[in-house]
């Protein structure tokens, strides 16, 4: 079967399973029910992979490769790019990006007359860090000892909580301005 044939072929049910959302529902109804199934199923994938690594990469086989790497980072640390890298984790804490969120939804707002870009904005940030937590508790990976950190945390440790909310608040507020 070439690759067309089998698109189509998943093509034609979704085309029928939307076509059914579209008669019984309103636009909002069927984009709340589309947010909540892709939401749905990006859950069991990350749970199923994060199970599937657990099984395919022993905890103790990471904390051997990470352990010399954490070790000579920490070492080898330089004092004024220490500071920096403290700056932009504060920058990309929770409440830093709620306050980006919602300075930059409420300019929005202002300028396009619309609701809408503070409500995808929260949105935005909701799901960073939802999806942040299911895949920290699909991976479930420890830490390094407190020794080594420049900054408190918790949790788990991969994925950063920083990194992943800011990859999803900051570039699409940006995206949001250059369109206005």
């Amino acid at each position: 079967m070439g690759d067309g044939k089998r698109l189509a072929s998943f093509d034609s049910p979704y085309r029928v399973g939307s076509g059914l959302l579209a008669s019984r529902f309103g636009p909002k109804t069927r984009s709340a029910l589309s947010l909540v199934g892709g939401f749905a199923v990006l859950t069991i994938f990350t749970w199923l992979g994060g199970e599937l690594l657990r099984k395919l990469i022993e905890p103790l086989e990471t904390a051997l490769f990470d352990a010399p790497v954490v070790q000579y980072t920490a070492a080898h640390r330089v004092a004024g790019l220490t500071r920096v890298m403290k700056a932009m984790t504060t920058v990309g804490s929770d409440l830093y990006l709620w306050i980006a969120v919602l300075i930059g939804g409420a300019i929005l707002v202002w300028l396009t007359r619309s609701w809408r870009p503070l409500l995808l904005l929260a949105l935005v940030m909701l799901g960073a860090v939802s999806l942040n937590h299911l895949i920290k508790l699909a991976i479930a990976r420890t830490r390094p000892p407190s020794l080594f950190w420049a900054v408190p945390a918790h949790d788990w440790s991969f994925p950063s909580g920083h990194a992943t909310e800011s990859a999803a608040v900051y570039p699409t507020l940006a995206h949001m301005f250059a369109g206005t």
